[in-house]
């Protein structure tokens, strides 16, 4: 239990994130019953979204947010209304659970899934990056085949560079090329008769090796 300074303040902006804007009117709490030293406290609260638009407006009555929940609670309450959208009630039900008073189930609740949506983009960021080297090696790789007359195979990372030695089988390579299936007809017959004069395996290594190689 306190005492509030001063009524007649202006309102100012508190912190944005996820999209959102916290404003409200800051004054000074004393505390009367304890030996804790006087904090910042919010006595109004507004939230606005990306485009200005209040969601969510309250006048905190006899009731305060005190800065030290404003600095471990304000930003999970926030990524909390981006993430679950809830409606008016309950973000007013919310500000008094979580915001007037400490909630540490609350905060590790909200912090577990921050950290599981971290590690979904940064997976996701892993995936991309892969895939971008991925396509730069076989473009690499495409330019090499084309300025050889050479024709190639990719598969799980495993690299298999094909020549042919005549028009018919240059056509053949060229369609299988085209198509998965026909590609691994081509190679299953190539390993089954190796000294076959029309299409040999040039080199077969992985992706990285291939680059290697080739560069």
């Amino acid at each position: 239990m306190g005492l509030i300074l001063n009524n007649n303040v202006e309102e100012s902006k508190i912190m944005s994130a996820y999209g959102l804007t916290v404003y409200g009117k800051i004054n000074r709490y004393v505390w009367t019953i304890s030996d804790r030293a006087e904090e910042n406290a919010l006595i109004t609260i507004r939230i606005s979204d990306v485009e200005g638009n209040d969601i969510f407006s309250m006048n905190m009555g006899n009731n305060v947010i005190l800065q030290s929940r404003i600095d471990d609670t304000m930003d999970n309450f926030l990524y909390w209304i981006a993430k679950d959208q809830p409606d008016t009630y309950d973000i007013e039900k919310q500000v008094f659970k979580s915001l007037c008073a400490s909630n540490c189930l609350f905060n590790h609740s909200i912090r577990q899934k921050k950290q599981a949506e971290k590690r979904k983009e940064e997976e996701a960021q892993r995936i991309a990056e892969r895939k971008a080297m991925e396509e730069k090696q076989i473009a690499t790789i495409t330019d090499y085949c084309k300025s050889k007359g050479l024709f190639f195979y990719i598969s799980y990372g495993e690299v298999i560079i094909l020549k042919a030695t005549n028009n018919h089988d240059r056509y053949i390579l060229a369609e299988a090329q085209k198509d998965d299936d026909k590609m691994l007809m081509v190679i299953d017959f190539i390993e089954k008769y190796p000294d076959n004069n029309g299409i040999k395996i040039v080199k077969q290594d992985t992706i990285e090796n291939i680059i290697n190689h080739i560069k």
